[in-house]
């Protein structure tokens, strides 16, 4: 599963000094309720493994699962680092940029998603911005060579180079009822808007 990844230049800040949140941001993810065989696997065999050795991290999850089988059978929720996993989440998103275009992103980020909730199992407004914004998703065509562990696609706002916005799906899984239909389960769909230059330049 680790062939052909993509690889993109980055200082020691961007890349061994975060490597911490990078696992975090790993473990939320692998451990998704609606996540494919894969993603199961990377959790038993990297999660999980992650979790023994960082008993605060262990301890943290533990200390606020919930039951909230009335989102969906069977489900646990756990309160999550919501800065630091976006943190991760944009360093992504700046990587695919500079993968896909040549050139830095040179815009804040906003890390939307609906999967990652409120503590009554609602959106946040950053889940609702998700929804609105995501209706004809599924109309575009993805990119990813590991399209079971992540996929991705940029589209455009306007014609400035900088306005885009990114979608990415990680560990999405598909399922196939009787013989005919297909569905997908996004486990973590997330979409990246972008805000103002001036923006950018002010927090840089």
């Amino acid at each position: 599963m680790r062939l052909n990844l993509y690889t993109v230049p980055a200082c020691k800040i961007h890349n061994e000094d975060t490597s911490k949140d990078d696992e975090y941001a790993r473990n939320i993810i692998t451990m998704s309720i609606e996540n494919n065989q894969t993603s199961i696997d990377h959790f038993f065999s990297k999660s999980f493994s992650s979790l023994k050795r960082s008993s605060a991290l262990a301890n943290a999850i533990i200390s606020t699962l919930k039951d909230v089988s009335f989102y969906k059978e069977n489900a646990k929720s756990i309160q999550i680092d919501r800065r630091r996993f976006d943190r991760t989440i944009r360093k992504v998103a700046y990587a695919l940029f500079y993968q896909e275009f040549g050139y830095t992103w040179e815009r804040l980020l906003a890390v939307t998603t609906n999967q990652i909730k409120m503590g009554d199992m609602s959106n946040d407004h950053l889940g609702d911005i998700f929804d609105s914004l995501s209706v004809d998703l599924d109309k575009f065509q993805l990119k990813g060579n590991n399209p079971l562990i992540f996929q991705y696609t940029f589209f455009d706002f306007t014609s400035e180079k900088y306005n885009k916005a990114l979608f990415m799906i990680f560990y999405e899984v598909y399922i196939t009822i009787e013989k005919y239909t297909i569905f997908q389960l996004k486990s973590i769909p997330v979409l990246i808007v972008c805000e103002d230059k001036k923006s950018y330049l002010n927090a840089g």
